[in-house]
């Protein structure tokens, strides 16, 4: 591997919003010939040096990601101090913490901030009379400094990023980098661009696994990162943007919700987007506990499209015997010319469906996606252009992609996989574009659950609400 060699200007550039392991700031192989470096830096008071594992309450924990001792493994001799170390397991993806490892962050203001001209939007879009009133509650709400936490309720395909741009203009003309970050790298990938296009004169960066060293430590005035990497950045941002905050893993793992507030500035505010809040998000919104704003109606007007609860018998049986259930059959058929986004319960069934697709209509072009393709930016890339009829997928895809004219089925719709907010999600598919405003969406179902009478119950509930 090439070496990189870093004097002290270059690690205070590297450092800077950051919270690393020597080993993350020198990664040529060896960090022990750059300590005396970070030492002196130290004693200097130019970066600040904890304890990458340290005791808390008479408990041991990541300075990191925040773990306890459920997620402390031990080694008899460790590499570093040949001892018998602990090392946490919860954030072994980011690099090891060690009992006998430190942290390093800067103590410091950053040598690097937004410039004059990064607030400068370069979108020309108009919002609509709902965006506007929710972009106006978030200005108010960062203008006053009165909470640190704003829940912005948007259905599918309201239009949330755009009612976010006077919000994150404002906090580059005052100097503050923004961070909008998401729980899946699909939605950064999507989201970069649009930014960059969006903030001509700000410098824009995406942050997620797979990046090389030299990217991943870079400086943006606008970071659109996933959640895994805010355990990097320490103390940043004064505001932070959580895209889809009901998605898994961040709901489901403590340690990506102590690393927004790791990243969070001392004085800073915190913005929760998505378009099915948790129902204790609900209530708080509801007793004016959690400031919010909540646009129930799509950009363009149109109603959210209700689901057809479709009856498709043992249709395991009949893909397993190579035969399309008659009901999805019937929906392709009514569907032709458009392209479908055809969601199945399990990665098991993705080749068998295909199977079945290609014997019903050889000609047709079908793709599966799923969350271990290594091929699946390409896919989706092929299904954007209209190089794929159907796109067969998990739940992988039922948020962040936007499709013109696309229409959705659910294939066993009845699986535990498919919650509520999982259905209503994956409903928000279709409909999206001003050019196409309605489309057709069905749940092919063994059995009708309670999570999809209640997906329709919510959805209809909504576009009530603009009647």
């Amino acid at each position: 591997m090439e070496e990189y060699k870093y004097q002290r200007k270059d690690v205070a550039n590297r450092i800077q919003y950051r919270r690393l392991l020597a080993a993350e700031i020198f990664y040529d192989g060896d960090e022990r010939e750059h300590l005396p470096l970070l030492e002196q830096m130290t004693a200097e008071g130019l970066l600040r040096k904890e304890p990458a594992i340290h005791e808390e309450k008479g408990t041991l924990r990541c300075a990191r990601c925040g773990s306890g001792k459920h997620f402390l493994g031990t080694v008899s001799k460790c590499g570093r101090c040949g001892e018998k170390c602990f090392y946490c397991r919860a954030c072994l993806m980011m690099g090891r913490t060690t009992s006998c490892g430190f942290l390093y962050s800067s103590a410091s203001a950053p040598v690097q901030r937004p410039g004059p001209g990064a607030g400068s939007l370069g979108w020309n879009g108009e919002l609509s009379a709902g965006q506007r009133q929710a972009a106006e509650k978030l200005l108010h709400c960062f203008h006053s400094g009165k909470s640190r936490e704003f829940l912005l309720w948007a259905v599918c395909g309201a239009g949330k990023t755009e009612m976010l741009f006077p919000l994150i203009s404002e906090s580059l003309k005052k100097g503050d980098a923004v961070m909008l970050c998401t729980p899946r790298r699909d939605v950064v990938q999507e989201l970069e661009p649009r930014l960059k296009q969006a903030f001509p004169e700000a410098e824009t960066a995406g942050f997620y696994g797979g990046k090389s060293p030299e990217s991943r430590f870079s400086y943006a005035d606008i970071a659109v990162a996933t959640t895994h990497q805010l355990l990097r950045f320490y103390k940043a941002y004064a505001l932070i943007i959580i895209d889809e905050v009901d998605a898994f893993p961040y709901t489901m793992d403590k340690k990506l919700q102590y690393a927004v507030h790791q990243a969070a500035a001392d004085k800073s505010m915190t913005v929760y987007v998505t378009a099915t809040p948790s129902r204790i998000q609900q209530r708080l919104a509801s007793s004016g506990s959690l400031e919010s704003a909540v646009v129930s109606r799509r950009f363009h007007g149109g109603d959210l499209p209700v689901p057809r609860l479709v009856w498709a018998g043992n249709w395991k049986k009949k893909i397993e015997n190579g035969r399309l259930p008659k009901a999805l059959h019937l929906f392709l058929k009514e569907a032709a010319g458009r392209q479908v986004l055809l969601f199945v319960p399990a990665v098991s069934w993705l080749i068998p469906v295909q199977k079945v697709l290609k014997k019903w209509q050889e000609n047709i072009r079908t793709a599966t996606v799923h969350s271990q393709e290594e091929k699946r930016s390409e896919r989706v890339k092929m299904f954007r252009e209209g190089s794929l009829d159907v796109l067969i997928t998990t739940t992988i895809l039922e948020r962040g992609i936007t499709i013109e004219n696309v229409q959705v089925a659910v294939l066993g719709a009845e699986d535990a996989v498919f919650t509520e907010t999982a259905l209503i999600q994956i409903a928000g598919r279709a409909g999206r574009s001003s050019l196409y405003p309605t489309g057709m969406v069905s749940f092919f179902h063994y059995g009708s659950t309670r999570e999809m009478k209640r997906s329709v119950r919510t959805i209809v509930q909504l576009n009530r609400r603009n009647s």
